[in-house]
């Protein structure tokens, strides 16, 4: 009876440890982002696709054909690496439609049904389509971003090195999403350029708090924001108060936003004194 206790015991002890044992990121954002979302119970994540490259023009194409042989099969290996990573997807029924009409399947442009671009989904960008773990950025796109979301989306971050872009698209972000935002800001040293953009009305309006002297951000786009006079002079306040040391930041993007005359005073003052600001709008 001693033993079965103490196997049972042990086989216990060995199932909790499973369940406490959290997953590491391995550096390859596709696999990490399902793996974190299994953890954290979200089962169904935004799906995780390349982003679209521009078709080469013809003339590039017709001088890849007289590059040497070694360089064009290293490239084919690196297109077909990253064909690999992208979701392969059916032919939809406007796209039939469309290849019927043609007579044959375009390449320059795809045919999406409208409601197909609303979708939740995350777009990456490889520095070298060989090694998953080079992203450069990260877009995500029409869905809400709630704490648990960023939490996980921070976890993947961790091992991306090459992080430099992160862009966020109506993705309703409240005040609390900004400020662990702004947090996680100063943790990711590689990242340069933010854009959080038609996030909708935030009540606190603390944009402000993405400005930071321990971040290296130096490109912060805000556009669709609706942000007004209160929003723009937190902002002001903020730029002010990070003269000795000045923050890193040397663009601001602002437009698009429903500043009125308080607010723009406000920010040309602050202008006039910030020398590291060289692009404002």
């Amino acid at each position: 009876m001693g033993r079965k206790k103490s196997d049972k015991s042990a086989r216990s002890e060995e199932q909790e440890d499973k369940v406490n044992e959290s997953y590491q990121p391995t550096g390859n954002f596709q696999s990490d982002f399902v793996e974190l979302c299994k953890e954290m119970k979200m089962y169904r994540p935004p799906p995780v696709f390349l982003r679209p490259k521009r078709p080469s023009s013809p003339i590039q194409n017709e001088q890849q054909t007289q590059a040497p042989t070694n360089r064009k099969a290293k490239e084919d290996k690196k297109a077909s690496m990253a064909q690999q990573m992208v979701e392969p997807e059916e032919e939809t029924p406007e796209e039939k439609a469309v290849i019927e009409q043609l007579g044959f399947k375009p390449k320059t442009f795809t045919v999406k049904y409208y409601l197909d671009l609303m979708k939740p989904c995350v777009h990456i960008d490889l520095e070298n389509p060989d090694k998953p773990d080079t992203v450069s950025e990260v877009h995500a796109k029409n869905w809400k971003l709630e704490l648990p979301m960023l939490k996980t989306l921070s976890r993947c971050f961790e091992k991306l090195n090459r992080l430099h872009t992160i862009v966020f698209w109506r993705v309703a972000a409240s005040a609390e999403v900004i400020a662990e935002l702004a947090e996680l800001l100063r943790q990711l040293d590689s990242v340069r350029c933010l854009s959080l953009e038609a996030n909708g009305h935030v009540t606190d309006e603390n944009y402000a708090d993405l400005i930071r002297v321990d971040s290296n951000l130096t490109k912060l786009q805000l556009r669709f924001n609706q942000i007004t006079d209160a929003g723009a002079a937190r902002i002001s306040e903020q730029l002010s108060g990070l003269r000795d040391p000045p923050s890193k930041l040397v663009s601001l993007d602002l437009s698009s936003n429903c500043v009125q005359d308080g607010g723009a005073t406000a920010l040309a003052q602050v202008c006039s004194f910030a020398t590291l600001l060289r692009s404002f709008a």
